[in-house]
């Protein structure tokens, strides 16, 4: 693959791997801050190279802002780690509001809302829309590897068909939602397990509130990839009767999008209104909280007033940018402020161990 962090073509295999080990024994605690490093000529009989090449790695790992030299004490590890406080939140999209998601904009204000209680910072970018074997792609795992950040946190593991997104990260805190994906490579991949099992844990706690409000039966409107297996209406049933609920006929609708259409959202709502199931069911689960605006609004036009007396509907909800409605919604999902704050507290665990093998593998928000 071609270097692309070297201003004019590639950059020398030996002084690449006399940096990243550097870093590497850096970040790992081995030379910790203020400590001193080898000298020249240790240096030089390790990595069989030459003085020259030696004090150029030195020069480039001192604007990195990893080390400093003290005249006459040879060259030290800073006192404050360049990655210190910096995180890298990674959304869904080239832009942050691609595809009107709206769960990378409640990503992006949670990030502000950790900013100012943590006093750390966020740098938001969105995914890198590319093959991984593109310069954008390398470049961006570049920036992570050379431990730009003190952790990378990303809205999905995979883009598209299956790719990877966020692979390899070098003693990196990394993690991410989305399903486990045996391809991702890296010292620490973390999971949203709690978030990411939506036909389990989170779907419960919506068939608990429309159990709880004394309703009977339920529609279902959930997204997911159009690559995904959306299950058989009779498993969505068996869980549904497990929580003492019915399955409307017609009432579980699995909205297949790999980018979210309002347009067919909504010609769908309509249907499902004039039909026997809308009139069948009590109570309407929504498993994404950007169909909860076109949803009330076609449930108006065809109820008027009494709209929000029809259904008890609940809705998946990115916190702190829940979809505002005049509707009454019971939401659940994501704190993501909390989860922000909790990706932060595991990530300077991982650090302060010194010890990549020894920080927790999987770590549940």
């Amino acid at each position: 693959m071609k270097r692309v962090d070297g201003k004019r073509g590639p950059i020398p295999k030996k002084r690449m791997r006399l940096k990243d080990w550097v870093r590497r024994e850096i970040v790992r605690g081995s030379y910790p801050p203020g400590s001193r490093l080898p000298d020249r000529d240790w240096f030089m009989r390790e990595f069989a190279t030459t003085r020259q090449l030696v004090t150029q790695a030195f020069a480039e790992l001192q604007s990195e802002g990893f080390v400093r030299a003290v005249r006459g004490h040879g060259t030290r590890v800073v006192d404050v780690l360049p990655f210190a406080n910096r995180y890298l939140l990674l959304v869904k999209g080239a832009e942050l509001d691609a595809g009107s998601h709206l769960c990378a904009p409640a990503l992006a204000e949670a990030a502000k809302v950790v900013e100012g209680t943590r006093g750390v910072s966020f740098e938001v970018r969105g995914l890198v829309d590319a093959p991984p074997e593109s310069d954008d792609y390398a470049a961006m795992l570049a920036r992570v590897r050379r431990h730009h950040y003190a952790g990378v946190f990303t809205q999905q593991v995979t883009k598209g068909h299956d790719l990877d997104v966020v692979s390899n990260v070098d003693d990196v805190p990394c993690a991410f939602m989305g399903r486990r994906n045996e391809l991702t490579q890296g010292s620490r991949a973390v999971e949203l397990e709690g978030y990411t099992d939506f036909t389990g844990r989170v779907l419960g706690l919506h068939l608990e509130s429309c159990r709880d409000a004394g309703k009977g039966s339920v529609a279902i409107f959930k997204q997911l990839p159009v690559s995904r297996d959306p299950g058989s209406f009779e498993a969505m049933a068996q869980k549904v009767a497990a929580f003492g609920l019915r399955l409307v006929p017609n009432g579980y609708h699995a909205v297949a999008m790999d980018k979210w259409d309002e347009p067919v959202f909504r010609q769908l709502v309509r249907l499902f209104l004039a039909s026997d199931a809308g009139r069948d069911a009590e109570a309407i689960v929504l498993t994404d909280d950007n169909f909860l605006k076109p949803f009330a609004e076609e449930l108006k036009a065809a109820l008027g007033r009494s709209a929000g007396k029809r259904y008890f509907i609940t809705c998946l909800g990115n916190a702190p940018l829940l979809p505002r409605t005049d509707l009454p919604v019971c939401f659940h999902g994501v704190d993501w402020t909390a989860t922000l704050s909790a990706f932060v507290d595991y990530s300077e665990a991982c650090r302060a161990t010194g010890r990549p093998h020894a920080a927790p593998s999987v770590v549940l928000f």
